[in-house]
């Protein structure tokens, strides 16, 4: 069993442009064993939109976008950790 999470802080680039790692770990360790830096591989990135006036944000369309980009990328990142046997199905 695996766990995957997002760090919770956004990594800025240049300014605008922000992003989200992604990591891989065994789900049946412990939590102290978790959080050891060796014990989780960095697997991706999910890019983050970029900040949107206050407005913008409460509309439903700009959640749905997020929503949808982080899905979209996590679907990405998560493929390449598929057992070989089960693409061929």
């Amino acid at each position: 069993m695996y766990t995957i999470y997002s760090d919770a802080t956004q990594v800025v680039t240049n300014g605008n442009l922000s992003y989200h790692p992604i990591f891989l770990t065994l789900g049946n360790i412990s939590r102290e064993l978790r959080r050891k830096p060796w014990s989780h591989r960095l697997v991706g990135f999910i890019p983050a939109l970029p900040p949107a006036i206050k407005k913008e944000k409460k509309q439903p369309w700009y959640r749905e976008a997020k929503q949808a980009l982080f899905q979209e990328c996590l679907l990405k990142i998560l493929e390449s950790t598929r057992d070989p046997a089960e693409k061929l199905v």
